[in-house]
């Protein structure tokens, strides 16, 4: 598909800003200065109106409070991360307003409750508040990323042409030169290419079946290409040196660039030139905040796990434990993360962090820690925050046993068959008065070498010294093992020849983390599944007692979630399947308006992707 006119500038803004968010990796959408609710002399009416009012206008209000424009596109874009054919805006606009609500209410209550924002949370918006303000700021330069028409228009060479080719080609002069005078003999090209072409288009006759566009990145170059350029159909060129030996072409068809390719030429130039302008603002910024580790300590402190040890430093914001965990985790489907606490695992995860804190430092630098429309879209992040929180606390009545999220961490995460990797000391075929003395001589440090002749009770019992693996090892003592952090020692077992008891020295599963490396995320993930339906209940009964009421009517919010979708499938593309519809989640809620959206035929209501507060 080719984009033109104001649709193909937007095409290119996305670009950069596609460019934008992959730097920092941790986006989050722009929001205006909030302006309060929308006076009823200046009300909203259309979707020209609602489209052109600042992010932070109100459009539906519930419970006395009210929910942004920029809350429905935040829950837009959670709900359609991946474009898909099968969205329609009836399901769209109802599953948008679904998510948005949700949080609404789910913050009303924790706010009537009092309720603080989780530590976990607090912490998890602290850290990311960072990379934000960074991404913003490196949002508000993109201005300054512009690209001259006059030199994209110099991409598109005049006399330039598009080519459907056939081609001979051998890795000896001698035997094109040959080729070449049979064909000029009358030889059929085609039976000439099929018998002596090296080419892998020889078993077709030679035919290259895609155009060859001039200026737009072709297989042979625009140099190979501008010596066709006085070669009409159906005629052969001269013999010409190619990344495949020698060559010569019959040109079948010959034609000036379309309009559609030359925008395809210039949008392309303009990209590159973007990136490059990007690249080199961020490398200025990253040198002015450089990153340095302190890689003599970085593997101590990692195994100890002391969450304050400062491990590394971007410019003078220090980078502790916990940090570097919390980045990692918030990273865990996007990156490969460290399987081991060795520096060599985590300083790929500390250059990862390094641009986005840069920016981030270079935006307070520059006062944009103080920007009031920077505090006011994190105020509306921690209102999500704290609509989090009440899932945390309705979750907390669902205290899963170790048991329970070991499985949960198991079935969800580690793909079957996935084998652990153990390396311990300890002894197994104990008793249970020798299992209780050996767990105290291990917590005490000794040497498993001098156990035996600290204690008479190890006798008959088989020393377990080195690397394991889960086959050597009952599900008692697998379990144990993965449910003890690294460097501590397992309570006596009981398994099926006595008592075990071991100190784990490192572990590893494949390429999920491992389980005590994780456990926080684990449990927050398992809480918040576990209280979906009182997640749910609730939302339900929040919706009856304080139902919205829209200062937009419905049928413009409905147009401009519309529009909104219209634009992502234009500028995206449609995804393979996967996307919000196929994800499930709880039943809907029920709002005023019912699950058919006015403005757009049709009805359906869609439901709200599972894992929306």
């Amino acid at each position: 598909m080719v984009l033109s006119g104001p649709t193909a500038k937007l095409s290119r803004s996305m670009s950069l800003c596609a460019l934008i968010l992959s730097a920092t990796l941790l986006a989050m959408p722009a929001c205006s200065v909030f302006k309060g609710p929308v006076d009823e002399a200046k009300k909203i009416t259309t979707a020209v109106e609602l489209a052109a009012a600042p992010a932070g206008t109100a459009v539906i209000r519930a419970g006395g409070e009210d929910i942004s424009r920029q809350e429905i596109r935040d829950a837009f874009m959670d709900l359609f991360a991946k474009p898909s054919s099968e969205d329609t805006y009836e399901s769209v606009t109802q599953s948008s307003l679904e998510i948005a609500l949700s949080r609404h209410y789910l913050y009303l209550e924790a706010k009537r409750l009092n309720l603080d924002v989780d530590p976990e949370i607090a912490y998890k918006w602290k850290m990311l508040t960072h990379f934000w303000i960074g991404d913003n700021y490196l949002q508000r330069q993109a201005a300054d990323f512009t690209v001259d028409p006059e030199v994209l228009d110099a991409f598109v060479p005049e006399g330039a042409f598009a080519f459907k080719l056939s081609q001979i080609s051998t890795f000896d002069l001698a035997a094109t030169q040959d080729l070449r005078m049979r064909v000029e003999e009358g030889m059929p090209f085609e039976d000439v290419a099929r018998q002596y072409s090296a080419d892998p288009s020889a078993p077709r006759g030679g035919e290259i079946r895609d155009w060859q566009v001039m200026a737009l990145g072709n297989i042979y170059g625009d140099e190979i290409l501008g010596r066709l350029v006085k070669v009409e159909p159906g005629q052969v060129s001269e013999i010409i040196p190619t990344p495949m030996g020698y060559t010569f072409f019959r040109v079948d068809e010959k034609r000036p660039l379309t309009e559609e390719e030359k925008v395809i030429i210039r949008t392309g130039k303009e990209r590159d030139l973007q990136s490059g302008m990007v690249r080199s603002f961020i490398s200025q910024v990253v040198a002015k905040h450089p990153l340095s580790i302190e890689e003599e300590i970085i593997e101590s402190a990692l195994s100890s796990n002391d969450p304050d040890v400062k491990v590394g430093q971007v410019g003078d914001f220090d980078i502790s434990v916990k940090f570097l965990r919390g980045f990692a985790l918030y990273l865990m489907t996007a990156v490969d993360r460290p399987t081991e606490d060795t520096a060599q695992r985590w300083v790929p995860i500390m250059k990862l962090m390094h641009q986005g804190l840069a920016l981030g430092l270079e935006a307070r630098n520059q006062g944009m820690a103080d920007d009031e429309a920077v505090m006011e879209n994190l105020a509306r992040v921690r209102k999500y925050s704290l609509a989090n929180s009440m899932t945390l606390y309705l979750a907390r009545e669902n205290e899963p046993t170790p048991e329970e999220l070991f499985s949960y961490y198991m079935e969800e995460f580690v793909p079957e068959g996935t084998e652990g990797i153990f390396s311990v000391m300890g002894y197994d075929g104990l008793t249970g008065e020798a299992a209780q003395e050996i767990n105290r001589l291990l917590e005490e440090g000794v040497p498993i070498d001098d156990i035996d002749t600290r204690s008479a009770l190890v006798s008959g019992a088989k020393q377990m010294s080195g690397t394991y693996s889960d086959g050597d090892f009952d599900a008692a003592v697998r379990t144990a093992l993965e449910l003890t952090a690294v460097g501590k020692v397992t309570p006596p077992i009981e398994t099926g020849s006595g008592w075990a008891v071991y100190r784990l020295d490192g572990k590893r599963r494949g390429e999920a983390p491992p389980y005590d490396q994780v456990t926080a995320f684990i449990k927050a993930r398992y809480m918040q599944e576990q209280s979906s339906d009182k997640r749910t209940q609730l939302i339900i009964e929040k919706s009856k007692s304080a139902p919205p009421v829209y200062v937009v009517p419905r049928e413009v919010i409905d147009e401009v979630i519309g529009q909104w979708l219209d634009m992502q499938k234009a500028l995206r593309g449609v995804s393979p399947p996967g996307g919000y519809h196929q994800r499930g989640g709880p039943n809907q809620i029920d709002m005023p308006g019912g699950s058919k959206p006015a403005g757009h035929p049709g009805g359906g209501g869609g439901k709200r992707p599972s894992g929306h507060p």
